[in-house]
């Protein structure tokens, strides 16, 4: 992102960390969507999206995290923000923010696909 102000390196390693330790805490809902995946309760496409909705989940505390806490912290520093690295700007529901990807992106499709048909099974066993 440009106009950051030599802040994109610190700021994209945060946005980042957070981003992940908030998909790491819904660690629960992931497991339980492999698990219904491999007993075969859903298919490879509602697979995908709701692992991209768990996902979304976690871009939306991000965006909780950047209004209350990241923000405030970054201007009371005098450094500008990058609010694009911590999801402002994503549509609002989840229906609109999957619609940006195309079926063709890795990300949801191709990654979740990937997991589906290589390491499903893996995962379902080590993890019951």
């Amino acid at each position: 992102m440009k106009n950051c102000f030599g802040n994109l390196a610190f700021e994209k390693l945060w946005a980042r960390a957070v981003f992940e330790l908030n998909n790491i805490a819904n660690y629960l809902q992931f497991q339980r969507l492999i698990q219904s995946a491999y007993k075969k309760k859903i298919n490879k496409k509602n697979f995908i999206v709701k692992m991209a909705k768990i996902e979304f989940m976690a871009v939306k505390k991000t965006q909780k995290f950047y209004k209350d806490i990241w923000r405030p912290w970054i201007v009371s520093k005098n450094f500008r923000a990058c609010p694009g690295e911590w999801y402002i700007g994503t549509p609002l529901k989840f229906s609109d923010w999957i619609e940006q990807f195309d079926k063709n992106a890795d990300f949801p499709w191709k990654i979740y696909a990937h997991f589906y048909e290589n390491h499903l099974e893996k995962w379902a066993l080590a993890n019951k």
